[in-house]
């Protein structure tokens, strides 16, 4: 149900404001949350990294949640139940991979600031939803019974990407962030 540029999904009103930074759902991804489809193409973003993907990641009876980065293809990869907090473990997730590819905190904490709240679009771009797929198989053959999203997240921050040139993930997203973080601040 939607009140002007909000809508409501399972009691959440979700509102579209600026400031808030674009979450790029596929229809699988829309249909979980119960989004509606009349959402509008990439909206654009603050932050280093986004605006981000997001797409159900089914391997064999695990359920899981794939976020990446549109810039750096960096992949998040989360469990898919307790949906209410999806996104704010997708952040939570996000802040440790960083931490652990030694992105200095002070820009962790900027980068992620911005991803307090999304607006959502749909996902458009041919080349992210290719690498999307290219690195779900990939999740496939690195995923078993005592694998953890998180050591998922950091064996696919591995694999080099080639719409990125061939660059790893780990590589590049840290370089996005510390290009877009580290020049001086505006306003100041």
């Amino acid at each position: 149900m939607t009140f002007g540029n909000d809508f409501v999904c399972a009691n959440i009103v979700f509102r579209h404001h600026a400031g808030m930074d674009t979450l790029c759902c596929t229809s699988k991804y829309r249909k979980l949350f119960g989004l509606p489809d009349a959402l509008p193409a990439d909206i654009g973003s603050t932050t280093a990294l986004g605006p981000w993907y997001a797409n159900v990641l089914n391997i064999g009876s695990a359920r899981l949640l794939h976020y990446i980065s549109s810039t750096s293809l960096l992949s998040v990869v989360i469990w898919q139940r307790e949906r209410r907090s999806a996104e704010q473990r997708f952040v939570r997730g996000l802040e440790e991979l960083l931490a652990a590819l030694g992105v200095p905190a002070g820009f962790v904490d900027a980068e992620v600031d911005l991803l307090a709240s999304f607006r959502y679009a749909r996902a458009t771009d041919r080349s992210v939803l290719g690498s999307m797929r290219d690195q779900a198989v990939g999740a496939t053959y690195y995923f078993d019974d005592t694998t953890i999203p998180f050591d998922l997240s950091r064996r696919l921050a591995k694999t080099p990407c080639g719409p990125r040139n061939y660059e790893s993930p780990e590589r590049l997203a840290p370089r996005l962030i510390q290009a877009k973080w580290a020049g001086p601040r505006r306003g100041a």
